[in-house]
This record gives structure tokens, C-alpha cells and sequence, in this order.
């Protein structure tokens, strides 16, 4: 056997196209499959994904991994748990807006549950619980927002008297958020959770509400240009009127 023929018989065999492309179809099946079993896993496992309890003030989310009692204030979301007992710490504080008023109200969390309403001077004012928070202070101010920024919080339970006109944004990934009577624009996000709003009957509103997977309530909004702006988007969960549709 000549060196020529030594040489072409220890060459790897080459795969042919038509093989190549089978793995590959074979390859993309595979992905595609596993991708619809965990979607599947993650539907039944997590079954039902919301639940509401309008007698008891109660909302659940992903089975049960999220959820919050407007009753007594309690939310939990997987291991962790929120409450009036638990060891957290106090953050309040108060600002006079003058002539000196910012653009807008910034609201930022993670998990928590905000009560919301309008002062009856220019004063803002907050009184929170914050717990596993690696600092103390979460304010930020600049010349176009005043920030209250809770992001780096586990949780938070607050209540905010604001301001009457200054437009106010809030975001969050979990829990409930309350607004009574608003005299100001509002916008939230919310990822998971409820909003509940009590229209006042002073006042007219020209709504935008969006949830993703949940329910909403019926809301009076006005084509009046003046009406305030209410924008409300939540992507699990529950928009609810406080008033119970009795503004007729």
C-alpha cells in the first residue's frame, strides 16, 4: 500500500449534507419541544395564575406564590412575607412645595403595598415601614422630580399624602397600591398585583387601563380636556374602582 493510500484511509469520513441538515432539524424539534413542556410545567404548576376574593379583600397570583391580604395589610411573595409585626424600620418625612414644586412625584419599589392621598396644603408628606434595606435613605431630588426610590428595599408598606396637581408615577414589581381621590395626574406600573382607585365625586378623570392578565373594573372616564389623567398598568392582576360603580 502506497503512502497516498495509507494517508486517504486514515481520513475522517466526511458527513454528508443531507445528514448535517437532519441533526439540525433534529436539534431545532429538540429546543422548540423542551421550550412548550416548561411553558406547560410553569402553567399547570402554577394554576390558577390569579385569584380573587372580593368578600375577603384577597388577591393570589402564580398559585399562590404571591399574595395579598388588603384586610389586615399582609402580602408574601414565595418565601418572603411582609407584615405590621415584622422587623423593619421607620422612614418619614415631609416636604413643603412653594414655588419651588418639582414636575413630577417619583415612586419606586419592589414589593410593597402604598396607600395614596391628596393633602389638603402643599405639603408632602410619608410615613413607611422598610424592611431589609442596606441603607436608610431613599430620597433623591432634582430640579425636575422629587424621588423616593425603594428599589433596593425587600419591602415596603407606606402611605403618602400628596400634594394637590403635581403629577405622580409609580412603579413597581409586586404588591397593592391604593390611590383615594386623586387631585393630581397619576401613573403606575405595576408587574404584579392591585390597584384600587377611589375616584372623588368632585372630580372628573379621563382613564387608561391596561392589565395584561386580570381584571378590570369599570371606570366613568370624561372627554372633558381638563379631566385629570389616570394611567394604570398592570401585568398580572386586578384594577379595582373603590366606589363600587356607585357614582351614578
Amino acid at each position: 500500500m502506497t503512502t497516498d493510500q495509507i494517508e486517504k484511509a486514515l481520513e475522517p469520513a466526511k458527513a454528508s449534507k443531507n445528514l448535517i441538515i437532519k441533526w439540525l432539524v433534529m436539534g431545532f424539534l429538540g429546543t422548540v419541544a423542551m421550550v412548550l413542556v416548561t411553558f406547560l410545567i410553569l402553567i399547570f404548576g402554577f394554576s390558577p395564575l390569579m385569584s380573587v376574593d372580593e368578600s375577603n379583600d384577597k388577591v393570589s397570583f402564580l398559585g399562590g406564590a404571591i399574595e395579598i391580604n388588603s384586610s389586615d395589610g399582609k402580602f408574601k411573595i414565595g418565601d418572603f412575607s411582609f407584615n405590621d409585626d415584622s422587623s423593619s424600620f421607620d422612614y418619614s418625612g415631609d416636604r413643603m412645595f412653594k414655588g419651588n414644586q418639582p414636575k413630577q412625584i417619583l415612586i419606586h419599589f419592589t414589593n410593597g403595598k402604598a396607600d395614596f392621598y391628596t393633602s389638603s396644603s402643599t405639603e408632602l408628606r410619608w410615613q413607611c415601614k422598610v424592611k431589609s434595606a442596606s441603607q436608610r435613605d431613599f430620597l433623591i431630588e432634582s430640579e425636575d422630580s422629587f424621588e423616593l426610590n425603594f428599589s433596593k428595599s425587600s419591602g415596603i408598606k407606606c402611605s403618602f399624602h400628596l400634594p394637590e396637581g403635581i403629577p405622580v408615577n409609580v412603579s413597581g414589581n409586586n404588591g397593592k397600591i391604593e390611590i383615594d381621590e386623586p387631585l393630581s395626574p397619576f401613573t403606575v406600573n405595576l408587574n404584579n398585583g392591585k390597584v384600587e382607585v377611589e375616584p372623588s365625586r368632585s372630580a372628573e378623570y379621563k382613564y387608561d387601563l391596561n392589565v395584561g392578565n386580570g381584571l378590570v373594573n369599570e371606570f366613568k372616564s370624561s372627554s372633558n380636556p381638563t379631566a385629570i389623567p389616570i394611567t394604570i398598568s398592570v401585568g398580572n392582576g386586578y384594577i379595582k374602582n373603590g366606589r363600587d360603580h356607585d357614582d351614578d
